[in-house]
């Protein structure tokens, strides 16, 4: 089973390559498409919508209730709530017969309140509270195809008797279950791949680690929380043998080491040894001249020489400006060591040593911190929001909203003033409010600590901003729930008799836990550690040895390129010797001996082909061998016609 985006069209591409396969439309990207219809979507209209889309849309199975509600009696809880239940458990979107009615008695419900908007001439100035746009023939269009995907199925769950598709699997160690249904983590891993490479500009080499490693972790997660996977201490095996070749050379031995390999497991039947673990067959170690230099000397005695001659140089430079003749010598007495001053002295010298060794933590500074500090310990709160229950909301809370009330009614503070700081703007109830506490904080001292007075805490123009916004729109929601709706009950009744009426669809299956035997990798220790052995692991043209693991291909040839072959007709101060393309195209300063990967360019300038079509990806634009795909581009280069790229 996969999920896409656009379903009806890649569907009869994905069955013709694999036969089938159920291809089904992805539920994030079809609640997301449904922004496109509403009047504005932070609006509490929207927010109602969505909540009543995603109850039309999943429906909790009886199966999957009881599941659930045997688990949580098991575990202690012998009378759960429907609400811890419901938190546990896994919903299914119903077949089409089943989720049509429910879409359209939704839409039914919309398209009501908002024809009332339209026969009321008083809110027609208030666009906030429609649900949808007057449908244009474009989002007529949208609408429909919503709709589409609906009747033909692609966002139904597969039926289990049918298909034999399990789409919500148990993890068997925390016995909660997950569903394989949609995109949305892989929605997640990109929202945060972009927060993670924030830089205008990344290296390739970075993006390529950041991204690897982030979704390695990501799929790691994955096994361990979805099938009950054993966690490793590790995943990245080239660590752990790092690791244990570093306590090894402390003295550590082999079963005192904490870490082993974990994953990959070692192959049945499969031999493999590279790296720290390899050991070099005869043939590698008597023959002395496999690996030899230019000069044709064996590459010990070259590596001996060099070391020798660096060992030297450093030495040298060390003791570079240093005069042996004139330097005095250092006085030493004996007394000196004696006693308390020799130990005292001793004692500090271990203490500086310690100290300068010794990692230096620093506590972390926040922001929250700063300010405090700079507010003199009274930080701006916010408020709590209106649908707290009430036994959450203290007399602090309390006092806070009887005098934002006080001050809406008496200053008149409107949310849409012109200007912050004006007579209604919020700019200016904030200093009021400043100044409400500063007086409550008075009255408290006068009144040696009366308990009668309450502080509250100070706000931000923000906050009160937000605590206006808030209060809009949970009173907009009051409204739209208000009893006698007759679309509303048909709504809640269309659910209700669709619940009743759905057949068996999804059942939750147990996963097996996975565990990873420890065991050897195949590769992926540090190679650059272990140079000279993993050099003599590889194959160098020799086909006939067959104990080497794999084969080492042999690099493509680069040919010489310079100006001086392109001869003196060249503009080479408009056009780039090594690409052909313009200077201008080239960031500053490189064109020329500096131009790489062709300027950012796929294509060759002189033939227009692909980079990777060319049998030689050095000889492209002026050296290229192929015909020009203009004539025009021989011109340009080579302005002069007693010269040409033909007469090189």
């Amino acid at each position: 089973m996969c999920y896409v985006d656009n379903c009806c069209t890649v569907r009869a591409k994905l069955v013709s390559i694999f036969p089938g396969i159920l291809v089904k439309c992805d539920t994030f990207h079809w609640c997301e498409r449904w922004d496109d219809l509403l009047m504005e979507k932070d609006s509490a209209e929207a927010e109602t919508f969505r909540g009543m889309l995603r109850q039309m849309l999943f429906e909790v199975e009886y199966s999957e209730y009881q599941r659930v509600k045997y688990h949580l009696v098991s575990k202690g809880n012998r009378n759960p709530t429907a609400k811890e239940i419901n938190k546990y458990t896994k919903a299914t979107i119903p077949a089409p017969a089943t989720l049509m009615p429910r879409l359209e008695s939704l839409l039914r419900y919309v398209f009501f309140m908002d024809s009332c908007l339209d026969i009321n001439e008083q809110a027609t100035d208030d666009n906030r509270q429609r649900f949808f746009k007057p449908l244009t023939p474009q989002l007529r269009r949208k609408l429909d195809a919503q709709k589409k995907h609906v009747a033909n199925g692609c966002l139904s769950d597969p039926s289990f008797v049918e298909t034999g598709v399990r789409i919500h699997r148990v993890n068997p160690t925390t016995f909660i279950a997950r569903s394989a249904r949609s995109t949305g983590t892989n929605e997640n891993d990109n929202m945060q791949i972009l927060r993670i490479l924030n830089n205008p500009i990344v290296g390739i080499n970075r993006a390529d680690r950041v991204i690897n490693d982030h979704y390695e972790q990501s799929n790691e997660r994955k096994k361990v929380n979805r099938l009950g996977e054993t966690p490793a201490i590790m995943h990245r095996t080239e660590k752990i043998y790092w690791l244990n070749s570093l306590a090894m050379s402390l003295g550590f031995t082999k079963e005192q080491l904490p870490y082993e390999v974990a994953i990959p497991t070692k192959m049945n039947g499969l031999e493999e040894f590279v790296g720290m673990s390899y050991e070099l067959p005869e043939v590698f170690v008597d023959n002395s001249t496999l690996i030899a230099d230019v000069e044709g000397e064996p590459a010990s005695q070259v590596m001996e020489e060099q070391e020798a001659e660096e060992q030297a140089a450093e030495i040298s430079d060390f003791l570079q400006g240093i005069n042996f003749d004139e330097e005095e010598d250092i006085r030493v007495d004996g007394d000196q060591f004696d006693g308390a001053a020799a130990v005292q002295n001793q004692e500090a010298t271990i203490k500086q040593a310690i100290a300068v060794h010794t990692a230096k933590i620093h506590e972390n500074k926040s922001t929250m911190v700063a300010f405090k500090r700079l507010t003199e310990q009274q930080p701006w709160v916010p408020f709590k929001p209106p649908d707290t229950p009430e036994s959450e909301v203290t007399n602090v809370d309390r006092e806070e909203y009887a005098l934002f009330n006080k001050l809406i009614l008496e200053q008149k503070f409107c949310r849409r003033s012109a200007s912050l700081w004006c007579r209604t703007g919020y700019g200016t109830m904030q200093k009021i409010w400043d100044v409400e506490v500063a007086n409550q904080f008075k009255e408290k001292i006068a009144g040696d600590g009366d308990d009668r007075i309450v502080l509250i805490h100070r706000k931000s123009y923000v906050q009160l901003l937000q605590h206006w916004n808030r209060l809009e729109k949970h009173k907009a929601m009051a409204m739209r729930a208000a009893p006698n709706n007759p679309h509303h009950d048909s709504f809640t009744a269309t659910l209700r008799r669709t619940r009743q009426q759905m057949v068996p669809t999804q059942q939750a299956t147990n996963c097996e836990p996975i565990t990873c035997p420890h065991g050897e990798a195949h590769f992926g220790n540090p190679m650059v550690l272990n140079q000279t052995i993993a050099a003599a692991a590889v194959q160098r043209g020799q086909t006939n040895t067959q104990t080497a693991p794999f084969v080492l291909r042999a690099a493509d040839p680069v040919a010489a390129n310079s100006r001086k072959l392109l001869g003196k007709g060249f503009r080479s101060k408009k056009f780039c010797w090594r690409c052909g393309f313009k200077r201008a195209y080239h960031e500053s300063g490189m064109y020329g001996n500096d131009c790489r990967d062709n300027v950012g360019r796929e294509e060759c300038s002189w033939c227009g082909w692909r980079i990777n079509a060319h049998d030689n990806p050095s000889l492209i634009g002026p050296r290229c061998a192929r015909p020009p795909k203009l004539q025009e581009t021989e011109k340009l280069w080579y302005p002069n016609s007693d010269q040409s790229k033909s007469s090189e």
